[in-house]
């Protein structure tokens, strides 16, 4: 794979961040972690290349659609990935994206980030 993306997980559980930053990295990319909403955009203003941002939709203060919505008035066009234990994101999110379901695998992330950054390259 690459090892010029730069990934950036964000998970409020420091054990399933860190888990996914492990798989991430497991997979040949850059990852950088973050357990909440406000920490990522922190590392998104600092962060010069940020590629894709897994993150999770269930969490306190501010929830992955907040975050996406945010993240991406920073860095227009920005790739994501939900992670979400739901069956769906909810129907007045207005966010059309990629979803994983929890507990993925290894094989389960690779699928999901080569689909969404295939299609950035096509």
């Amino acid at each position: 794979m690459s090892d010029h993306l730069t990934v950036l997980v964000v998970d409020d559980d420091v054990l399933i961040a860190m888990t996914c930053a492990d798989m991430v990295t497991e997979l040949g990319y850059r990852a950088i972690e973050a357990n909440s909403g406000a920490q990522a955009l922190d590392i998104i203003a600092q962060e010069p290349k940020i590629d894709l941002l897994i993150t999770d939709y269930s969490m306190p203060s501010m929830d992955g659609v907040q975050l996406v919505k945010a993240a991406r008035e920073a860095v227009p066009g920005l790739k994501v990935i939900v992670a979400t234990g739901y069956a769906d994101l909810p129907p007045d999110s207005g966010l059309e994206v990629p979803r994983i379901s929890k507990p993925y695998t290894l094989e389960d992330l690779e699928s999901a980030i080569t689909k969404i950054i295939g299609e950035a390259l096509a």
